[in-house]
């Protein structure tokens, strides 16, 4: 995820959706701290997938599918 603080991102995330409402995060699994866009760099903050989805219980949500790509970890995520 782009967002250094993943807790408060996911708890605002929570607090926005309504019970049973779906979010999809994408974590990518590059471990480098930047993305190079040609003309500019997006700073990425790398993640953990069973970190993250022990966050995302912690806010109240629930993962409900999960994939493995090649470039990512997905997460199918509903509030409780």
């Amino acid at each position: 995820m782009h967002f250094p603080d993943k807790m408060r991102f996911l708890r605002k995330v929570s607090s926005l959706l309504r019970k049973g409402g779906l979010f999809a995060v994408s974590l990518d699994k590059s471990r480098e701290p930047w993305i190079d866009m040609g003309s500019w760099k997006i700073q990425i903050y790398p993640d953990d997938p069973a970190q993250t989805a022990a966050y995302i219980r912690a806010v109240g949500m629930t993962v409900t599918a999960s994939w493995d790509t090649e470039a990512a970890w997905i997460l199918i995520c509903r509030k409780d």
